[in-house]
């Protein structure tokens, strides 16, 4: 015998209780009572974790958001405003991060940029403060040079960028 009880809460979907009887068992209505109640409990306890858990990620979100905003207040030079990026970043897969500011433009093109601050967690990586980046002199240009907001989860696997760019990432 079987029996596979739905558990929601708010209208939506969470999952299923499911009981399995060796042999045959006649259901009876105090029998699936106990067990939409046993369900509905469960999809409240599941729903109450997961809006903790949302919860707690937005104040973490948050109380993370507000420190950085103060530590960009006080921030006085470009190095300051790098070093609370990486700081309050918190990330520890993080090798690299560096600011650069357009220094030639031409018809609404920018042509050039040069890093004003640089951080980097070793000295394996390119120390680039001061230098002056063109499209021709650094590969993931197009990347860097974004308008908007670029990520790319993984540089080796993604598709859309060619192999010099790749490789212009990972170094």
């Amino acid at each position: 015998a079987l029996a596979v009880i739905p558990m929601r809460a708010r209208d939506v979907l969470l999952g299923w209780v499911t009981v399995i009887y060796e042999q045959p068992h006649e259901f009876s209505p105090e029998d699936e009572r106990f067990l939409t109640t046993l369900s509905d409990s469960a999809a409240v306890a599941i729903d109450n974790r997961n809006l903790f858990q949302s919860t707690e990620f937005a104040y973490q979100e948050a109380a993370t958001l507000y420190e950085t905003s103060r530590v960009l207040a006080n921030a006085s030079t470009p190095e300051d405003i790098i070093s609370a990026v990486v700081n309050q970043m918190r990330q520890p897969h993080v090798t690299q991060a560096f600011m650069a500011v357009p220094v030639v433009e031409h018809n609404g093109e920018i042509e050039a940029m040069q890093v004003v601050a640089n951080w980097q967690k070793d000295d394996d990586s390119i120390n680039l403060l001061g230098v002056t980046l063109t499209a021709d002199q650094f590969p993931a240009w197009r990347q860097v040079a974004s308008p908007t907001i670029l990520t790319i989860d993984d540089a080796e696997a993604d598709e859309t960028l060619s192999e010099m760019e790749q490789l212009g990432l990972m170094s």
